[in-house]
């Protein structure tokens, strides 16, 4: 493996990497800090624009180096540079596959540690347009409101 393109290919994957985390981060937490999801047909939008600027983002850290290296000339490490990477990526899907997987920082569904019982975040739509979680010790749902 040449170094020198194998260490472009790192970045590039770490890269990435960091802005999917940083990127899964904020979206765990925007409902907590812009209180709620957006309703209709502008929270779509949102999402929408949200994954076109990702794809773009990750897509540049990706394509950028290899394209610009194949419009140069330089085709074999071009192609070269887009595998590093991709084997880079590959390698850190596993392990993250591998985390979840085993549970590692309490990504499961459902979890018991004794006296505590922890519910997927998933909602209801009530009939008034309100929306109730999961909660007690069979995760069921919050009645409606007026029910």
């Amino acid at each position: 493996m040449d170094n020198k393109l194998s260490s472009k290919a790192f970045v590039s994957a770490a890269g990435t990497a960091l802005y999917v985390f940083l990127f899964a981060w904020f979206m765990n937490n925007a409902e907590k800090w812009f209180g709620g999801q957006p309703d209709g047909w502008l929270g779509f939008a949102l999402f929408l624009m949200l994954f076109i600027i990702s794809a773009c983002i990750t897509g540049s850290l990706v394509l950028l180096r290899p394209v610009l290296l194949f419009m140069e000339g330089q085709k074999k490490e071009a192609l070269r540079l887009f595998g590093y990477t991709l084997g880079f990526l590959a390698a850190i899907a596993l392990v993250i596959g591998f985390m979840v997987s085993n549970n590692v920082g309490g990504l499961g569904d459902i979890t018991d540690d004794g006296d505590n019982v922890y519910c997927t975040q998933d909602a209801k739509l009530c009939p008034d347009g309100t929306y109730v979680g999961r909660s007690g010790p069979k995760c069921e749902f919050t009645p409606c409101p007026g029910n």
